[in-house]
Formats: structure tokens, C-alpha cells, sequence
């Protein structure tokens, strides 16, 4: 379904980061998928240890029978969490053979994770990618100012500025290209903002006119997602 999707400057180390209810963790899933639809051994890491609900590994049965390697706090997924990263993330600083993606914790408390292994990061033989996923239907990042807000409280609690913007627009689990189309002024404006590109677009499959290929009409890659998360609450 992906074949044709392409970003530029593809790193070794891709993270994720966003506000709560962004996407992040949907999109963290269907890229490793891609990286591994497209010939490339992948470790997907949930280091989302602040909000068990929205998880990259709620969906752990379609990630492991595709072939990628899962990564994430022992309790994950359970009402037992614990605030710890697993020992196993540092193995992808070391296995130079594998891909690599981060799905971090929401907004700046989630972020703080990333600080943790900042070190790791920077020592790595390239930089990660550190994208972050912003979806303009969600409280505090409807507006320019607002997403530009939330990117400092981001990069100040990671200690890493993003590289790049991920276009995410939707209404929970629902959405169509014209949500895309409508808030595509809002996240550009950001990314000039913040002198960042938007590196893809992110939306359902079954959302996506057919026209539209593998690029949205403003020419940016678009990753077509396959649900895989169960979104819940208490």
C-alpha cells in the first residue's frame, strides 16, 4: 500500500513526539511497517511510559507477525505501568544493521523521556530524525502560535529540537482528505515558523482520493495509514 512512499534524508533513527491525541503512536506503527515493506529489518520502541491508553504497543500481535522487532516497558498496555525505560532501547544505538523508531510519550512530560537517552542519541554515527506530529484538531495546536508553542515545550523538555514536521490532521479515529487540505496553511506556517519542513502527510487509507497518489496537492509525501491501535478510555 506504501510502496511508493518516499521521504528524503531517510536516518537510521526515526522519533516520533506529539501531543496527546496527535497520531504519533498510529503513524510510528505504519512507519516501521513501511521501513520494513520496503526491505529494511526494524525495532519499534514504545517509550510512551506517561498514557497506557494510546500506545504503539496496544498493537503488538500486528507489529511482531509483520516481522518488526517490539521494544516497550514490561507493563505496557496494562493498568500497571511503570515510569522506566527498557534496558533493551539501547540496543538500537548499538545494532547498526537495524532501523530504528521511537514512539515518544505525549507532550512535554512524555518528552522528558527523550533527555534520558539524549546522549545515545547525539553519539549515534548520524542524527535521528526527531519529528513531530501535529495534529491541528487537537486542543493547543490549532493555530500557528500554537504549534510553534508546543514545539518549545517539546524541545526544551527533550533537550533536542525537532528536524521536522508530520502533517497528521484528523478527528480521533475518523477524518478525510479534506481535513488535509483545510489545515495544510496552519501546519506550513508552523513548519516556516519554526524553519523546519513538513517531511509527510499522514492519513487513513481509506480516506485518500484516489488522485492523490503518493503525495498530497500541496506535493508532500503521504503516508497512508492501515488502523491498528484501539483507542480507549477508562
Amino acid at each position: 500500500m506504501n510502496e511508493s512512499f518516499f521521504i528524503k534524508d531517510l536516518r537510521r533513527l526515526t522519533l516520533f513526539m506529539g501531543a496527546y491525541g496527535s497520531g504519533k503512536s498510529e503513524i510510528s506503527v505504519n512507519f516501521a511497517g513501511w521501513l520494513h515493506q520496503t526491505g529494511h529489518e526494524v525495532t519499534l520502541c514504545d517509550l510512551d511510559i506517561i498514557n497506557p491508553f494510546f500506545r504503539s504497543a496496544d498493537a503488538r500481535v500486528v507489529i511482531e507477525t509483520s516481522g518488526i522487532r517490539l521494544v516497550a516497558p514490561v507493563f505496557a498496555g496494562t493498568n500497571v505501568d511503570v515510569p522506566a525505560v527498557p534496558a533493551e532501547i539501547f540496543s538500537v544505538f548499538d545494532d547498526l544493521s537495524r532501523f530504528a523508531v521511537l514512539d515518544i510519550g505525549g507532550e512535554d512530560l512524555g518528552a522528558r523521556v527523550v533527555a534520558t537517552i539524549k546522549n545515545r542519541l547525539t553519539a549515534a554515527r548520524e542524527p535521528a530524525a526527531i519529528y513531530f506530529v501535529v495534529n491541528p484538531y487537537r486542543p493547543f495546536c490549532g493555530s500557528v502560535e500554537q504549534i510553534v508553542r508546543m514545539a518549545g515545550a517539546l524541545s526544551q523538555a527533550a533537550g533536542m529540537n525537532p528536524t521536522g514536521l508530520v502533517h497528521n490532521a484528523n478527528l480521533l479515529e475518523g477524518g478525510d482528505a479534506n481535513l488535509l487540505r483545510d489545515s495544510w496553511a496552519v501546519v506550513n506556517g508552523a513548519a516556516e515558523a519554526l524553519q523546519i519542513p513538513v517531511v509527510f502527510a499522514a492519513a487513513m487509507a481509506e480516506a485518500v482520493p484516489g488522485e492523490w497518489t503518493d503525495r498530497t496537492p500541496e506535493g508532500i509525501p503521504l503516508l497512508r495509514l492501515r488502523h491498528t491501535i484501539d483507542y480507549w478510555t477508562m
